[in-house]
């Protein structure tokens, strides 16, 4: 690619990754990332996901990433909810920016809060071979 975006020091090892947001055209470039760092990503749909549909998604992965921008209200509690019951790491990404989805990513694999906030999280930026 022509711009060249750095890459964070993370490597998923195939592990299972929601991507929870609704019908959405960025799915495939949000999916593209989690291939990128050896995840397999699994889309969720957080807009009309009945409850028992989405614990079923959620109850087998390993990792889930809530799209705040792209997810209904009522869904982002499920998928938290769910997410700590089945010990599924999560994290939110609040901005639409690929960036902001790949942080996500990387504090919900670290086990690093689950929201940006106002503290300073330290993302690792991988070094290049």
């Amino acid at each position: 690619a022509a711009e060249e975006l750095t890459k964070l020091d993370m490597n998923l090892h195939y592990q299972r990754v929601g991507i929870a947001i609704g019908d959405n055209q960025n799915e495939g470039i949000l999916e593209g990332i989690v291939n990128r760092y050896n995840g397999i990503p699994i889309p969720i749909n957080a807009f009309e996901g009945k409850r028992k549909v989405m614990e079923r998604q959620i109850k087998d992965l390993d990792i889930v990433i809530l799209m705040t921008a792209y997810a209904a209200h009522d869904a982002t509690w499920n998928i938290q909810e769910f997410a700590s019951k089945y010990g599924v790491k999560f994290a939110v990404s609040s901005s639409k920016g690929y960036r902001s989805f790949e942080r996500a990513l990387y504090r919900a694999e670290n086990k690093l809060p689950a929201y940006e906030g106002t503290q300073t999280i330290e993302y690792k930026e991988a070094k290049d071979d």
